[in-house]
């Protein structure tokens, strides 16, 4: 069943002079840890935004706590879905903004500048990919960083070795997906990487960094939750290299756990 199929208002351009943006935030049971979410985007200076949430039929009163929110948020689907990447595609489907991101609904924004740091870089016309940094936060304490996810080391070349810039924060003009296509939901819990190798090996993007922090995500999620998830995660990135004609291998992929390990030390509480 779709709850509320229906966009309540168009993003807000009103005093701003920049892109729109789509903000698509797919959740499943997440009652306790979607108003943070919600809330970190709504406290955003920017506000030329809508935020589409994707629900795969909680039951847990999470649509309840949305609709606490009324027109704020622009529109609201719940139905069950086949994927995490299957609710982020049919949240990219019904976008209007000009440049889409996705935010998880236990993550939430680092601070309220967030969007008018991307619009920044967006305000170049020949910028459509712009990431940032991460912190890993533990779930009943999202004040504590126990991981900082730097962008700094990515380089397209480096998506052969494991390298990816962090996922929530990537923000993409919509041409893009119209240009290389919607997430693979025959990925289970790679799709995003499969993703932006397809994005970075397009001769046409062209990318740009923001050198911090802007994604607070909670630690424990589809990709660090154990051993047998990082095999699955890895052995998938392999697949994704070599479907897409960019070659490599488990020792490749290896040598980057050294530099991951060391985050957790580095990182910047």
């Amino acid at each position: 069943m779709t709850i509320g199929d229906h966009i309540d208002r168009s993003p807000d351009g009103s005093g701003s002079e920049g892109p729109s943006f789509s903000i698509i935030m797919p959740v499943l049971n997440m009652a306790s840890t979607i108003a943070r979410a919600l809330d970190s985007i709504l406290v955003q200076t920017y506000p030329n935004y809508e935020i589409i949430v994707i629900d795969g039929a909680s039951t847990d009163g999470t649509i309840d706590v949305v609709r606490r929110y009324g027109d704020r948020v622009c529109r609201l689907v719940s139905e069950p879905d086949d994927s995490l990447y299957h609710a982020i595609n049919k949240g990219i489907e019904l976008a209007s903004g000009d440049v889409i991101g996705i935010l998880n609904g236990d993550d939430f924004y680092a601070h309220p500048e967030v969007l008018a740091r991307y619009v920044e870089r967006f305000l170049n016309p020949e910028v459509n990919v712009v990431f940032a940094d991460l912190a890993f936060f533990p779930p009943h304490d999202p004040e504590k960083t126990v991981r900082t996810y730097s962008s700094s080391r990515f380089r397209p070349y480096k998506l052969r070795l494991g390298w990816m810039p962090p996922h929530p924060t990537v923000f993409v003009r919509r041409e893009v997906y119209a240009k290389v296509g919607l997430y693979r939901t025959d990925y289970r819990i790679s799709a995003d990487y499969e993703f932006l190798i397809r994005v970075f090996l397009d001769p046409t993007t062209r990318h740009e960094r923001i050198d911090e922090v802007v994604v607070r995500m909670q630690h424990g999620g589809l990709s660090t939750s154990g051993l047998r998830a990082t095999y699955r995660l890895n052995s998938e990135i392999i697949r994704g290299c070599r479907e897409n004609g960019l070659y490599t291998n488990w020792l490749l992929l290896l040598m980057k756990f050294p530099a991951k390990l060391m985050e957790y030390f580095l990182h910047r509480s």
